[in-house]
């Protein structure tokens, strides 16, 4: 089973998104819209390290789209099974009853 979930990462409230380089470390925000359409990079203005933007990525919002993940897995996955389960041990039951 496949389900898809559309995620966007949260922005403060100048519509900024924090980011942390994979190099050195350091935090900093960008704005989206700002940069070139077909650049799908992003820059530390820090140690100038070049990656494609997914990259810098910050733990906090990684544990944010996991919590997210989580919870729509539960919701959509093991939820339905573990009904499906309980329908199924509920007919087991009845039909040693009889």
């Amino acid at each position: 089973m496949t389900f898809s979930i559309q995620l966007s990462v949260p922005q403060d409230e100048n519509g900024y998104i924090d980011r942390q380089c994979p190099e050195c470390g350091m935090y900093f925000k960008i704005k989206p819209g700002t940069g070139l359409k077909e650049n799908r990079n992003c820059k530390c203005p820090y140690c100038e390290y070049e990656s494609e933007i997914g990259s810098f990525i910050t733990k906090e919002q990684l544990d944010y789209f996991e919590s997210i993940v989580r919870k729509e897995a539960f919701e959509k996955i093991i939820k339905p099974g573990l009904k499906k389960i309980e329908e199924y041990l509920k007919s087991l039951e009845k039909k040693n009853k009889e």
